[in-house]
């Protein structure tokens, strides 16, 4: 909890964690720096055009905050129904956005009112990754009706993230063969995503000391 810090330790915390079950374990062979896997998920602007998302959810995006803490993240993204609510003094993050942590080196939580996932990209090697995902979930009786309407819900949803994964996982491919290719030299950035700009920072400056 000290590398975490407070301030992701009480927000993340709020998801009860230890409350949960571990519902599903997925694992990748990636052939790419897990470094990549990490500055995936260290900004939102490709969702639009990679996973089509709708542009309700990319209106929504502009409303996400971004909270650096130490070399760690926060990022709350807005549901589209609740913008509307987002002026309000009672506004609930943890019931009406996707709420995103990046635990620096390499954890990413992905937290849902209804369960979460815990992405980790473990370096095999310079181009070689594990990407592990793990999926939580809250238990329950299935016998009790409202418990049984919470799981397929869930378990939809999960279904989807799976294939937005797998397309991050093609992207990851695609890199690969661009890495190779003569005619690439360096990567552009965005302005406006600092976060990625603000991890490899954090990271050189951790290999001089």
């Amino acid at each position: 909890l000290e590398s975490i810090g407070p301030d992701i330790s009480n927000d993340l915390g709020a998801f009860k964690m230890e409350d949960m079950i571990l519902h599903e374990v997925i694992e990748w062979d990636v052939p790419i720096n897990y470094k990549a896997i990490v500055d995936g998920f260290n900004e939102i602007y490709h969702v639009t055009e990679l996973h089509h998302s709708p542009p309700e959810f990319t209106k929504a995006t502009r409303f996400a905050s971004f909270h650096v803490t130490g070399d760690n993240f926060m990022c709350f993204v807005p549901r589209p129904v609740s913008l509307d609510e987002l002026s309000s003094e009672t506004y609930d993050h943890h019931r009406n956005s996707i709420c995103h942590y990046v635990v620096f080196p390499n954890t990413v939580f992905n937290c849902n009112p209804e369960h979460l996932q815990v992405f980790q990209p473990i370096p095999l090697g310079v181009d070689r990754t594990k990407f592990l995902c793990w999926e939580l979930i809250y238990p329950g009786d299935m016998n009790d009706p409202e418990y049984a309407s919470y799981y397929k819900k869930t378990m939809a949803h999960w279904e989807v993230l799976k294939g937005v994964v797998g397309e991050d996982i093609a992207v990851y491919d695609q890199m690969t063969r661009t890495k190779k290719s003569s005619a690439f030299n360096q990567q552009i950035l965005s302005e406006r995503e600092f976060k990625i700009a603000i991890y490899h920072e954090n990271m050189d400056r951790k290999i001089r000391d």
